[in-house]
């Protein structure tokens, strides 16, 4: 048997989700980068793959789970994926004689075998950067920090806790780890299977791909023109959470639950692969994910929605109105926007059954449809006056 043949492919995720933590199919804990490799086994040979599965690193060791820390803590960009296997003896001649076939059978060294910079960077700790030496301990503060925020961003639960000696010298590793317990690893599992039972499994295209994702619904609190929820979606091993308002147009004329709309639109979002969270202000490019209605989707990709509407719910076809136009002085419905009469805005202002309010009056003397003759009588009446020429000093000047 080949030393391909060998491995046994998992990705650092649980339940083969790719992003910051390592489990198999058999022992999947979430949140923890656990071995597959029997304890039994005193050496591995392990590969590093990145998130589109291109081997970037061959390693050996005789402590696989603390070695994928390591490797995920020095390089949370490329790490994904691995490859293992196991030898019941740690001598380094045996590990590099697997490691070397295994080079041979790629056609050679992936780039952080091969290339200096890149070896030292899955080799050795990280380097801060700190100009000067006073500023060392800062700076790699600093980068454990981020590092540690990418980690748990990406799904990582368990604790990364820095070298307290390589930060005074400005560097940056994470400390070995025990492994769990067999009745840890089982509580583990037992609370993760708890918390997933609560969970809607939903589906989303993502590469050309069918791709399982799963909400779950803290709050469903009813509006005037729909439903705000605070849905929580779990995907690729991350979980985020997002604030949607539905309107009563995409779930009530067709019989359907209004978490079947909600799921179409993150159906859609997961597929555009939509950054799932964002800080700070938006720029015009960016999708307000963590606070969005529901038409947003529908004004951002339009008939990418009605596609997806379509797939999620089963065939429903999503009927729209080629006139609407996406503006800002809303009612309630929550779908793309259309033009608000006076009584519209007056209802909106708080003002039910009453005549329209002076503020509504006011938008719709300025926004409302004019005739032509009174367009012109105002711009004459806007126009300014010609100035008056005199024989001051400061005519010159005009």
């Amino acid at each position: 048997m080949s030393a391909k043949a060998l491995c046994r492919e998992i990705k650092l995720q649980a339940n083969q989700r790719s992003s910051g933590r390592c489990a198999s199919f058999a022992n999947a804990v979430a949140g923890r980068v656990a071995s597959v490799l029997s304890h039994k086994h005193t050496g591995s040979a392990y590969a590093v793959f990145d998130d589109k599965k291109k081997l970037q690193y061959i390693g050996t060791t005789t402590d696989l789970r603390n070695a994928l820390r390591t490797a995920l803590g020095r390089r949370p960009d490329k790490t994904h994926y691995y490859k293992a296997t196991s030898l019941p003896t740690g001598e380094p001649a045996a590990l590099q004689a697997v490691r070397d076939a295994w080079f041979l059978e790629c056609g050679g060294q992936p780039n952080g075998n091969r290339l200096a910079i890149e070896r030292n960077m899955w080799q050795q700790p990280v380097d801060a950067g700190a100009i000067s030496e006073r500023g060392r301990k800062g700076a790699a503060e600093e980068c454990a920090r981020q590092l540690i925020a990418t980690l748990k961003d990406r799904g990582c639960k368990e604790e990364f806790v820095p070298n307290p000696t390589l930060l005074l010298e400005g560097q940056v590793d994470f400390l070995p780890a025990r492994d769990l317990s067999v009745e840890e690893m089982a509580a583990e599992r037992e609370a993760e299977a708890a918390r997933m039972r609560g969970r809607r499994s939903c589906s989303a295209l993502v590469d050309g791909q069918e791709r399982i994702f799963h909400t779950s619904y803290a709050v469903k609190f009813p509006t005037n023109g729909g439903y705000m929820f605070d849905v929580s979606v779990l995907f690729d091993g991350r979980e985020t959470q997002h604030r949607i308002i539905v309107g009563k147009q995409y779930y009530e004329p067709y019989g359907l639950a209004p978490e079947a709309a909600v799921e179409a639109g993150l159906a859609l979002l997961l597929r555009a692969k939509v950054a799932r969270s964002t800080e700070g202000m938006l720029l015009s490019s960016q999708f307000p994910v963590n606070y969005f209605a529901l038409g947003q989707v529908e004004q951002w990709y339009g008939e990418e929605f009605r596609h997806e509407f379509e797939r999620i719910t089963g065939g429903v076809e999503l009927q729209t109105n080629e006139s609407d136009a996406w503006r800002f002085n809303r009612l309630h419905d929550y779908g793309p926007l259309r033009n608000e009469t006076a009584e519209q805005l007056s209802a909106a202002l708080g003002q039910h059954g009453a005549a329209p309010s002076e503020a509504a009056q006011a938008i719709e003397a300025i926004f409302g449809d004019q005739p032509a003759d009174e367009e012109e009588e105002q711009a004459k009446e806007e126009e300014e006056p010609p100035l008056q020429q005199g024989n001051g000093i400061l005519d010159a000047f005009f």
